[in-house]
């Protein structure tokens, strides 16, 4: 199971608990279109901690978020 983002990079060694989750589902294919959040102490959605590292005062762990199936093709 591979974590991609919309330019095709790879995150599953980042956020390898989704990949270990959605994986359990045994699909042949299973596209979502999702997103990763951090929040912090007021529950606000902080993007730009992703990308430059996690201050003190984070309320949450990364969060996958799936919002869409996109695609599911189940094992022939």
């Amino acid at each position: 199971m591979q974590l991609l983002s919309r330019p095709w990079r790879d995150h599953t060694r980042r956020f390898p608990e989704p990949a270990v989750m959605t994986a359990a589902l045994k699909p042949a294919t299973l596209i979502l279109d999702c997103e990763v959040c951090i929040f912090d102490q007021h529950l606000v959605s902080r993007f730009e901690w992703l990308r430059h590292g996690q201050p003190p005062g984070v309320a949450t762990p990364p969060i996958f978020m799936a919002f869409d199936l996109l695609s599911w093709q189940q094992p022939s």
